[in-house]
């Protein structure tokens, strides 16, 4: 585990908000926006839902550098959210060019609400170092104003918000089902399908392996002992988390995809893929992992 990097910020880089009333709204805000910026060469990844891709393309007519997704399939999780972003802005269709990203998060107004707001506070840690315009949109008609505040302050210009970010954590409130302090993943693994046995089932109980072995291995190969494996588990998720005493930690190394290297290298990242939520931090000495895996 390393300490986060902070890019250098490239003078093309933003991340901004676009706040709207509804969906006709939003595809009167998006036509000139996503007309300017093909005007200027740019390519555009916009993701909604087809009535408003579709009507946006019939604006500004057929082209390559407009490429639209899903809601559904660019936000499934935040894990995949940034990779699916990191693969538009550091492979853009004209090389050199400044590219835009355009989409809105997927608020439900609850707790998952929380790995969203994480993801929205790394875009310029993991990606300002790219030439990107990074615009996120909020329906008011939708969203709490206390919810809409919190957002709108992780975006520029940074708002003194009212409502600062919940200092909430994906950790249950209780003793953890499994307390461990493994010394090889393979300890760990045999100790999670022991513990998760008949209540997961078993594609989801490989993928809570996998994300603890992953867990283990970064530990092991990049922490310092002691290394503690805590569980948590329900009808609705399982929660892994691995501390160790190691000297720093990337917070957002779940949504940084690594080059790898001798020591693999693509552990966190693979556990940002797989997970609903992570938490990333440096906590009484300790750098504290936190995957919530829904079921």
């Amino acid at each position: 585990m390393t300490t986060t990097l902070e890019p250098v910020r490239h003078a093309d880089f933003s991340h901004t908000a676009l706040v709207y009333a509804g969906e006709d709204d939003l595809i009167e805000r998006l036509r000139p926006l996503v007309a300017d910026a093909l005007a200027g060469g740019d390519p555009v990844l916009l993701c909604y839902p087809e009535r408003v891709t579709g009507a946006v393309r019939d604006t500004v007519g057929a082209t390559p550098r407009l490429l639209t997704m899903e809601t559904g399939a660019r936000y499934a999780r935040p894990g995949v959210a940034m990779s699916e972003l990191q693969r538009f802005a550091r492979q853009p269709l004209t090389a050199g060019s400044r590219t835009w990203s355009i989409g809105g998060v997927p608020l439900t107004g609850t707790s998952a609400d929380r790995a969203w707001r994480r993801y929205e506070s790394s875009i310029e840690t993991v990606l300002g170092d790219v030439p990107l315009r990074a615009v996120c949109t909020f329906d008011a008609a939708t969203i709490a104003p206390e919810a809409l505040d919190v957002m709108l302050a992780l975006h520029e210009p940074h708002h003194d918000s009212g409502h600062p970010l919940p200092p909430d954590s994906p950790t249950p409130d209780r003793h953890p089902d499994l307390l461990l302090q493994p010394s090889t993943a393979a300890e760990a693994r045999a100790a999670t399908t022991r513990w998760l046995d008949g209540r997961v089932d078993a594609e989801r109980l490989d993928e809570v392996r996998l994300v603890t072995s992953e867990l283990v291995t970064n530990s092991l190969v990049h922490g310092a002992h002691p290394v503690t494996l805590r569980g948590w588990t329900d009808p609705q998720r399982t929660v892994l988390q691995l501390s160790d005493c190691g000297p720093g930690i990337d917070r957002f190394a779940d949504l940084r995809p690594s080059g790898g290297g001798p020591d693999g290298g693509f552990g966190l990242w693979l556990v940002g893929q797989l997970a609903a939520e992570v938490d990333i931090r440096r906590a009484a000495g300790e750098n504290v992992v936190t995957a919530v895996l829904a079921h």
